[in-house]
């Protein structure tokens, strides 16, 4: 049963109701603000971190064959096998003629064995036999001065200097070569 409505002398005024207040809207400007900085973020990051020169200028990366040959001058001129080092010397020219192979050609060299890369080397079309036999003789030169403790003769050290600069510069110049006449080839059809 319902309960009954009161009297008109035992109603009272309601004085409890509160003002109506406006919505906070300034949660929706903090939220969009953090939105637009997580969108910022990853621009500015990757503008700052870009890599400049000495007077901001922006810095153009080295070719594969650019960063072998400096790599390489910076070995040979670091003096480890005049002081003992061959060990180190060969760990980085190894290192400096595989990341030229994996930079240059394709050929992921820089954690595959010499067994791995050899018939990769092979199949590979910018390379002649020559090179292919030169590039593997270095290899295992470097891995038994590295790996065998085989100390390398003078003259095994000059050569192999000589062949790892004059092999990289020619693989590089064959394969610009043979890029260039496909782009003419391309061209004249």
């Amino acid at each position: 049963m319902p309960t009954p409505l009161p009297q008109l002398d035992q109603m009272t005024d309601i004085l409890d109701l509160k003002d109506i207040h406006a919505w906070d809207v300034r949660w929706i400007w903090a939220l969009g603000l953090l939105l637009l900085a997580a969108a910022l973020f990853p621009i500015l990051r990757s503008w700052l971190r870009r890599p400049k020169g000495p007077r901001g200028e922006k810095i153009i990366p080295l070719t594969p064959l650019q960063a072998a040959l400096k790599k390489l001058e910076e070995l040979t001129n670091s003096r480890l096998v005049e002081s003992g080092q061959s060990r180190r010397f060969y760990f980085g020219l190894s290192d400096l003629f595989r990341e030229f192979i994996e930079g240059e050609l394709g050929i992921p060299a820089c954690e595959a064995t010499l067994e791995e890369l050899r018939p990769k080397l092979r199949a590979c079309v910018d390379l002649q036999p020559e090179q292919v036999r030169d590039a593997v003789w270095l290899l295992e030169l470097s891995d038994m001065a590295k790996f065998a403790k085989f100390v390398p003769s003078r003259e095994d050290i000059v050569k192999s200097v000589k062949v790892c600069r004059d092999w990289v510069t020619q693989v590089a110049e064959a394969k610009r070569v043979r890029i260039a006449k496909l782009e003419t080839e391309k061209v004249g059809a």
